[in-house]
């Protein structure tokens, strides 16, 4: 099977972290190139060392992709975090280290900007799980690299869904709207995935029985907790690397709305996301 290339954007948080753990579960069908990190769930240190310290957990050849850290705020509006979603550390309550390997040298941005320029056009997916701000400077850094981008695949907006931070607005655009307006205004191949996809595969009792069973003490808490959080331990975490793909498709089968996934921007979708952008950054 060929592996997709891909550099993963992201801003751990705990949502990130499953979808980081899944990544590190799924090398034998990813090329994972790097994993680079951007202040916005919680602040830059965090989810820097938050990335570090899943990667750590999740062991074997996850341990060999590098993990670079980003900017430390948005395009142009003040940093606007989640600490009382994902807590203080961005990882709940998970309990939080030190990671043993440090940061790869040098940034995130510019570590964008020299994989597409040295691998073949056509080729590195850039996954956004957070805000667009690194892949926006790097489009800003160096405007050539957009055609060599194979896709943006981003988790971003919401459409019939209503939004997390406001009554309309998803918080990944509304915490960098300039630079969701650069990454989705840029003309690029886009697949977006809002509110109205990720709300279809929502945690419950029997999923985070699955990964509390990994450490035996956690068991019969989580059955006795009918669907309140559970503590998440360093195995339970492990677990969820392994068993999320299948937890999650083995749920009910997942709707996808063609007017909301769109092959390439076009000059009606980037006006309607600038007026979008304009109205949340107001």
């Amino acid at each position: 099977m060929t592996r997709i290339p891909l550099i993963l954007d992201c801003d751990p948080g705990v949502d990130d972290g499953v979808a980081l753990l899944m990544a590190f579960a799924s090398l034998d069908r990813l090329d994972l190139r790097g994993i680079t990190t951007v202040a916005g769930n919680v602040g830059l240190a965090q989810t820097a060392r938050n990335a570090r310290l899943l990667r750590q957990l999740a062991g074997g050849a996850a341990e060999r992709v590098p993990v670079l850290q980003g900017c430390a705020r948005p395009m142009v509006r003040d940093l606007i975090v989640a600490e009382h979603f994902h807590g203080e550390s961005g990882l709940g309550n998970l309990v939080i280290f030190e990671p043993a390997a440090p940061l790869a040298a040098g940034h995130a941005v510019n570590f964008i900007v020299e994989t597409l320029l040295r691998e073949p056009a056509g080729t590195i997916t850039l996954t956004i799980t957070g805000p667009m701000t690194n892949v926006a400077m790097a489009m800003r850094l160096e405007p050539s690299i957009v055609s060599r981008i194979r896709q943006v695949v981003f988790m971003g907006g919401a459409r019939l869904e209503a939004g997390n931070v406001t009554a309309s607005a998803e918080y990944n655009i509304y915490a960098d709207p300039h630079a969701a307006a650069v990454v989705c205004g840029s003309g690029v191949p886009l697949v977006a995935l809002g509110l109205d996809a990720t709300h279809q595969v929502r945690s419950n009792v029997s999923r985070r029985c699955v990964a509390a069973a990994a450490d035996g003490t956690r068991t019969t808490r989580c059955k006795a907790s009918s669907g309140s959080p559970v503590s998440v331990s360093a195995a339970s975490a492990r677990c969820i690397a392994q068993e999320a793909p299948s937890a999650l498709n083995a749920g009910r089968p997942s709707r996808s709305d063609s007017s909301f996934t769109s092959t390439r921007a076009t000059p009606s979708s980037r006006a309607r996301l600038g007026a979008s952008t304009r109205r949340v950054g107001r």
